[in-house]
């Protein structure tokens, strides 16, 4: 789960900063609704969430936890955005918002842009080629913009198994006995993604 280096990524409505520039605790921009967060800080849950309209409002977020590895396949959405098929977005659709995998996304889906205006996806290409991807943990609103795109974070137990047994990525470092997305610690052992 991440995006490509090189991604831009939103620190305030006016100034964007490449994902692989951005260091623990800096701040970056967020959204949430008038009356709350917007999404969950576990993805799973997250993707349960659908609205049918929403009051959307700027928050700021801290980066609590970040971290780099490799794909071998990703999707540029809108020649702009480029992303791993198991990140999760928010997207509109059938008249309602709602969090969802990227590898979901149809022609005809709408993104919303930093502006919180809908950004109908026109094109969708899938690319084979190994790539340096960059995941980010947040604290706050738990989402930011990509690109323009409101994007969910990311985290440990969403990542590829590669992550874990890879030798080409043996200077990646696992917080232990915790999962960076729900924030469970000191309560299970980490054997890879969706096991405990």
């Amino acid at each position: 789960m991440g995006i490509l280096k090189g991604s831009l990524i939103s620190v305030n409505k006016d100034e964007t900063i490449a994902i692989e520039e951005l260091n623990k605790r800096d701040n970056v921009l967020s959204v949430q609704k008038t009356d709350g967060l917007l999404n969950y800080k576990y993805s799973g849950r997250s993707i349960q969430l659908s609205y049918s309209h929403i009051n959307f409002e700027y928050s700021q977020s801290y980066i609590h936890y970040a971290w780099q590895t490799k794909t071998p396949r990703y999707l540029t959405i809108n020649d702009k955005l480029n992303i791993t098929l198991d990140h999760i977005v928010l997207v509109y659709r059938d008249e309602e918002y709602t969090w969802d995998y990227v590898k979901s996304l149809e022609l005809g889906d709408h993104l919303i842009n930093q502006a919180f205006q809908l950004e109908k996806i026109t094109k969708i290409d899938e690319k084979y080629d190994t790539k340096s991807i960059y995941s980010l943990n947040l604290r706050g609103s738990y989402n930011y913009f990509c690109e323009g795109y409101v994007l969910h974070n990311a985290g440990v137990c969403d990542q590829d198994m590669l992550l874990s047994t890879s030798s080409s990525n043996t200077s990646v470092t696992l917080p232990a006995g915790s999962c960076a997305y729900c924030g469970i610690e000191n309560k299970f052992s980490w054997l890879g993604p969706h096991r405990w």
